[in-house]
């Protein structure tokens, strides 16, 4: 299993990014929301949407784990 966050702050389109534990992108402490440790980027944006419904893979990282 691996760590998730979502971003506390959407882009500029919008959305909430989802980050795993690691990527370049990750927001600092402040301006992320620990999701958990999760068996999947799948099940973490699953989790997000329960707060943010415009939850999204990061980019950067979400095509690698995808």
């Amino acid at each position: 299993m691996k760590i998730y966050y979502v971003n506390s702050f959407p882009n500029p389109a919008g959305n909430y990014e989802v980050h795993q534990e690691g990527c370049q992108c990750i927001p600092n402490f402040l301006s992320r929301k620990f999701l958990n440790h999760l068996p999947s980027l799948k099940k973490a944006i699953v989790k997000a949407k329960k707060t943010y419904s415009m939850a999204i893979a990061c980019e950067k990282c979400g095509f690698k784990i995808y």
